[in-house]
């Protein structure tokens, strides 16, 4: 895999200060990665009725979810070939190969993809993307009240938001607590203009910035803890950090592919290296 050629900039570090966490700090760290499972649902509910509501406007040629998500046969590994850690307690997860699967080829790669779809449909409502939608004649052929259900679908999402919000602080306190410094904030993803509309500035352009920051903070997750490639991990360079959990224990990291051991998106001695050049 090329890693994009902005992972040197802005880059979190995480890996050298992970151990110097207390123990029980990183303990709770792992819940709140966790947590964010019980709002998806929450999540998934308001993404569809944004789709929903573009369809109901006329809307065609929408991606769906599939197209943002990495394809199965592009991870690197599966159960069978999945590598593992060597444990520092005899239940800790990481020598199960399960715990890594479930992790590095479903959750992070799935709520990634997810985020970044929502993101898509909710820019589509607020026509803030550039690409080219059918809906001028296919919407005069959509009956009114159906145009008129979709409208409230659009703000139906409102109820959801909270989960949303909750999901990315959780989000964003695990990797406070697992060592991460100079993490962007929501207000590094919101446009710098002053918010004097309700639907295109407010309710869309901070949906469309809670969404991104979200996905973001999910990518420094999965690079921290699955450095290991698939087809869509390219795009993670605007997440990059110093080290990944596999790097800062030597006995561990040797068991990577050569290609995620020298990956500069988790890797800044890779990137300080590709620099120099």
């Amino acid at each position: 895999m090329k890693a994009c050629d902005s992972c040197v900039s802005n880059r979190v570090s995480i890996g050298r200060n992970h151990k110097n966490m207390p123990v029980w700090v990183r303990a709770i760290g792992l819940v709140f990665i966790y947590l964010p499972i019980m709002t998806l649902p929450f999540s998934f509910l308001s993404a569809y009725l944004s789709y929903y509501h573009l369809w109901m406007m006329g809307v065609q040629d929408v991606k769906k979810l599939k197209d943002f998500l990495p394809e199965r046969e592009s991870h690197r590994y599966d159960l069978k070939s999945q590598i593992t850690m060597d444990p520092s307690f005899k239940l800790s997860g990481v020598q199960s190969k399960l715990f890594w699967l479930f992790n590095c080829t479903w959750y992070c790669p799935v709520t990634i993809g997810f985020f970044e779809w929502h993101s898509y449909l909710v820019k589509l409502c607020d026509s803030c993307i550039s690409d080219r939608i059918a809906i001028g004649e296919s919407r005069k052929n959509m009956p009114v009240w159906l145009r008129n259900v979709g409208l409230i679908f659009t703000y139906l999402p409102i109820m959801t938001l909270p989960f949303s919000f909750l999901s990315a602080y959780l989000t964003y306190y695990h990797l406070s607590m697992t060592g991460a410094q100079d993490v962007k904030k929501l207000k590094n993803f919101l446009p710098e203009r002053e918010i004097d509309r309700f639907n295109s500035v407010w309710y869309c352009c901070v949906t469309v910035g809670l969404f991104e920051w979200h996905s973001y903070l999910v990518k420094l997750v999965e690079n921290f803890w699955c450095p290991f490639t698939h087809g869509t991990k390219e795009s993670y360079c605007n997440a990059n950090i110093d080290k990944s959990f596999w790097h800062i224990y030597p006995d561990d990291a040797i068991k990577l592919h050569e290609d995620d051991l020298k990956n500069p998106i988790w890797n800044e001695d890779e990137a300080f290296k590709t620099e120099g050049k």
